[in-house]
């Protein structure tokens, strides 16, 4: 309950920037006539994300849309290597010592090799957590996660054999990229854009919107940020194909997980053979 409370405090600080910063300040301008000024200023504005002071950052560095499996995971050997390099540094001239790195480095590289997730019609081990909404199957799509330094797990999405989406679950540790709690996160978050406010979008869950949810664009990345209790999540993804998501995902996936009808039948009638079979043996 006091992680939670802290993390709607922290926020609510977030909004409060939002809506302190010079660009919003007109919403809350009246003149003799009451707030029809602040309503006005409200009404015009633009609709969609803020465009942020300076262009968003794709994490990790060095990965850009539209990048082929291969490549990202060239990239992602790389930081795999930085990661390492201290701990090589650490063990010196030490032969077993840098056998065993060699191969826990190499063991790292494979894995996120096997890691690739065909999100193909039928049931995944995602299908019942938090990334549900973030995909669908039989529309060529696909996912790889890997976890990039303390505390933040990254996954890559494909549409088409191209990345076109990244999302971050962040813990907030000690010495992790984001920050040791939610101020400093939010602190770096708004400081990789310019310390532009985002524009929030509230928690409707009849709509899947399950939190309150801040965003913000650039020319070519649309960016997302929420908090699910205590974890933060950022997204960001490719606008372009954002756009054009309704002609890619000609699949809606929404009954991929379910029996093939005839399959069903079959099954339930085998089991009511079964059943019977049992109850004659009974008699």
């Amino acid at each position: 309950m006091r992680s939670k409370l802290f993390a709607l405090s922290a926020l609510a600080a977030l909004l409060s920037l939002s809506l302190t910063s010079p660009g919003w300040a007109d919403d809350k301008k009246t003149d003799k006539k009451g707030d029809q000024k602040g309503k006005d200023a409200k009404e015009a504005a633009p609709e969609g994300p803020p465009m942020t002071k300076t262009p968003i950052p794709l994490v990790p560095e060095g990965l850009r849309w539209g990048m082929v499996r291969a490549d990202l995971e060239k990239l992602v050997d790389k930081f795999i290597d930085d990661d390492y390099r201290p701990k090589y540094k650490a063990a010196g001239k030490s032969g077993p010592k840098l056998k065993a790195l060699d191969v826990e480095v190499a063991n790292k590289k494979a894995a996120f090799r096997r890691n690739y997730i065909d999100l193909v019609p039928g049931p995944t081990g995602l299908d019942a957590g938090p990334l549900v909404g973030e995909y669908t199957k039989g529309n060529g799509e696909a996912v790889m996660p890997h976890h990039r330094g303390p505390g933040v797990k990254i996954w890559f999405f494909f549409i088409g054999g191209r990345l076109w989406k990244t999302l971050e679950e962040i813990n907030l540790v000690e010495g992790g990229l984001y920050g040791k709690d939610m101020s400093e996160a939010i602190q770096k978050i708004l400081a990789s854009v310019g310390n532009t406010p985002g524009r929030r979008i509230e928690a409707d869950p009849d709509k899947g919107i399950f939190h309150d949810v801040y965003d913000w664009q650039d020319d070519k990345t649309h960016m997302r940020l929420w908090d699910r209790n205590g974890v933060f999540v950022l997204v960001r993804e490719d606008k372009v194909v954002l756009a054009n998501l309704p002609n890619l995902r000609k699949n809606s996936g929404k009954s991929s997980d379910a029996l093939d009808p005839s399959v069903a039948r079959i099954i339930r009638d085998e089991k009511k053979e079964r059943e019977e079979k049992k109850e004659k043996e009974r008699k």
